[in-house]
């Protein structure tokens, strides 16, 4: 009967540890978070993985616009004691234990992957940590610290078993779309005070953590333009050369004008024009915005440019010349004939009273004066024979319409 009851309490106290040792690891479900993350916008929060004095870590989760990725980091706070350790793949507490029960120690040699590690420690797995793995232990692997959903992982450099920081990279596949990431295992270690065997000791800690995050990406709004950024840039550099220059002979034409530089200025004016056009107003790439409206402000101001040549009015001298280009010369000859043959129409009519010989000396000084006037216009007048000649005429054509007004 005695041994009855002594087995009897024997197993409620087993099932009584067990119980406790399940409430103890056993984790409330998480809530996913939702994180917003950008070029210049980080996500932060504190992270303790317990120990004496307690060892507290930063979550930085980033994103860098120009190698696509998104960046998780996990870096020790600067007054804190200890170092950090996150794992990259799923690793068996069974290959990596070893050592008595009195005292297991994580064996790096036994890793899945290449560790650099100080061969003068060991990293001893404490009751305390050994607890927080589930049993049986031999059957479970811790996680990777961070995994990702919708992204994709990027090889990490060799690790180190003791860091001050540790880092995992995701390369983004689609911009469109919100992605994922999951904390699992990670470990801490802080350096015992005692030596064993010799040897420096490191007893590790751990946080096992299943919080979800979900991650909006805010991209720079020029990530997908920026080809056309650079050349709408080169664009915008060839636009000004030419704006300069356009500028430069309107200013020399307006110095000296003159109708060959106003040719000039339009043919080279039109050329630049001809092949360029206005860009758009609106555009979501703030760059490629601001270079559009830059664009148009210079070709603009460069449609405005303009060199009008207005000829000066012409000299009397040139006027004469217009008039006289490509006529012949004067008949000086017969014009002074006319002249003579006026003056004697001019006497007859002051000496006669015969009134119809008067008209009819009147008829002739008029059919004389236009002779003279069509001579005169179908001639040219430039030497100063020609042009005597010609006051001669038009002082007889005075002195003869004096007498037929009479």
């Amino acid at each position: 009967m005695a041994k009855r009851i002594y087995l009897k309490t024997l197993l409620l106290i087993v099932a009584g540890i067990s119980l406790l040792s399940l409430s103890g690891h056993a984790q409330a479900p998480s809530v996913t978070k939702d994180i917003t993350i950008g070029d210049t916008l980080i996500y932060t929060e504190d992270i303790s993985l317990g120990g004496t004095p307690e060892l507290k870590a930063t979550l930085k989760v980033m994103f860098s616009d120009a190698d696509n990725n998104v960046v998780v980091r996990l870096v020790k706070k600067p007054d804190a004691e200890g170092s950090i350790l996150g794992f990259t793949a799923p690793v068996r507490y069974k290959h990596i234990a070893k050592g008595a029960l009195w005292i297991r120690l994580f064996n790096p040699k036994r890793m899945p992957y290449p560790v650099s590690y100080d061969l003068d420690t060991y990293y001893r797995m404490k009751k305390d940590f050994r607890e927080l793995i589930p049993t049986p232990r031999d059957g479970y692997s811790f996680t990777p610290w961070v995994t990702g959903y919708g992204m994709f992982p990027v090889q990490q450099p060799i690790q180190n078993m003791e860091n001050d920081s540790i880092e995992q990279r995701f390369t983004i596949k689609d911009i469109h779309e919100d992605v994922f990431m999951q904390l699992g295992d990670i470990l801490g270690m802080q350096r015992n005070k005692r030596r064993i065997l010799g040897m420096q000791v490191q007893n590790l800690l751990m946080v096992r953590s299943d919080q979800k995050y979900r991650i909006t990406v805010q991209r720079d709004t020029c990530f997908l333009y920026k080809d056309t950024v650079n050349i709408m840039r080169n664009e915008l550099a060839e636009l000004r050369k030419d704006s300069t220059l356009l500028a430069t002979m309107q200013q020399n034409f307006n110095k000296q004008p003159s109708k060959g530089g106003a040719d000039m200025f339009n043919e080279v004016q039109g050329r630049v024009l001809a092949k360029r056009k206005l860009q758009p107003l609106w555009h979501i790439c703030s760059d490629l915005l601001a270079a559009y409206g830059e664009y148009n402000a210079i070709l603009d101001a460069m449609n405005k440019m303009e060199c009008v040549y207005v000829a000066p009015p012409p000299t009397p001298a040139e006027i004469e010349a217009k008039e006289n280009a490509g006529k012949p010369p004067l008949d000086i000859p017969s014009m002074l004939k006319l002249i003579r043959s006026m003056d004697g129409t001019k006497v007859r009519l002051v000496t006669t009273t015969d009134p119809y010989e008067k008209a009819d000396l009147m008829k002739v000084a008029r059919m004389a004066i236009a002779d003279g006037n069509d001579m005169l216009k179908k001639s040219r007048v430039l030497t100063s024979s020609e042009k005597k000649t010609r006051d001669l005429f038009h002082k007889a054509v005075n002195s003869l319409n004096k007498y037929m007004e009479k």
